[in-house]
Parts: C-alpha cells; sequence; structure tokens
C-alpha cells in the first residue's frame, strides 16, 4: 500500500509541470495570445500531456494564431488519440483522408516515430521541413 501511494505522489508531481504549462496555454489562448498558447502546449505536449497534444494538433490543423501545418497536426493528434483522447482521432483521420498524400502521412508517422524515440524536437522545429516535398501542402510556421 505504501508504494503505491508513494508511485502516486510521484507521479502527481510530475505531471503538475506538465498540467501547469497545459493550463497557463489555455489561458494565453483564450486571451488571443497564440504564440504564448503554442509554446505552453508544446512544453506540455512534449511532456505526454494528451490535451496539450490535441489543443496543439487543432491550433496547428486549423491555422488558429500560427500557419497551417498539416503534417505536425496529424502527428500531435495521432499521438493525443493513441493517449486515448477520441475526438483527436476524428481529427486525425480527416488530415489523413481529405489533406495529407500517402507519402506526406509518412512523414507525419516519422514525427510520430521519433518522439517515441525521445526525439521530441522535431515536433517543435522547422529543420526538416525544407527537406520534403510535403511541407508544400503544409507551409511551414
Amino acid at each position: 500500500m505504501k508504494r503505491i501511494l508513494l508511485a502516486a505522489g510521484a507521479a502527481l508531481v510530475l505531471a503538475s509541470p506538465a498540467m501547469a504549462d497545459f493550463n497557463s496555454g489555455m489561458k494565453a489562448f483564450k486571451a488571443g495570445e497564440f504564440d504564448v498558447a503554442r509554446e505552453e502546449w508544446e512544453q506540455s505536449a512534449i511532456a505526454g500531456d494528451a490535451q496539450a497534444q490535441f489543443q496543439l494538433g487543432k491550433m496547428l490543423a486549423n491555422g488558429i494564431g500560427v500557419r497551417k501545418d498539416y503534417i505536425t497536426a496529424y502527428a500531435w493528434l495521432f499521438l493525443a488519440d493513441a493517449a486515448g483522447i477520441q475526438e483527436a482521432g476524428k481529427y486525425h483521420q480527416v488530415l489523413e483522408k481529405k489533406y495529407l498524400p500517402r507519402y506526406c502521412q509518412y512523414e507525419a508517422q516519422a514525427l510520430i516515430r521519433d518522439y517515441r524515440n525521445g526525439k521530441a524536437s522535431r515536433l517543435v522545429s522547422d529543420v526538416n521541413r525544407n527537406a520534403s516535398k510535403c511541407w508544400g501542402n503544409s507551409p511551414p510556421r
């Protein structure tokens, strides 16, 4: 029992910064401070916060305060769906069917693999976007 309580306490401590970033991001988003919201949600999303992944994916897919980026949006929405946000699954399926050619879906899947392998920086970096034809379908931010 003591181990369970310690594990639960550790999980809360580790989740607190991500939740704080998510809440700060939501506050900034509602105030129209989209750059701040994006930065906060990126930090939370990298830490594994599914709600931040979902909000960031919607923001990028719809171009709210940022230029549309369907590839990165797809990756974040896919990850949020995998973490249990069912609505995110609907969004990434729409992107897959209507907005991303198959070869661009491979680019998005590569971003997802990188995230899962500890290289989340590609999901918040514009570095690799100039090397692919796909970014023409999804303008860089």
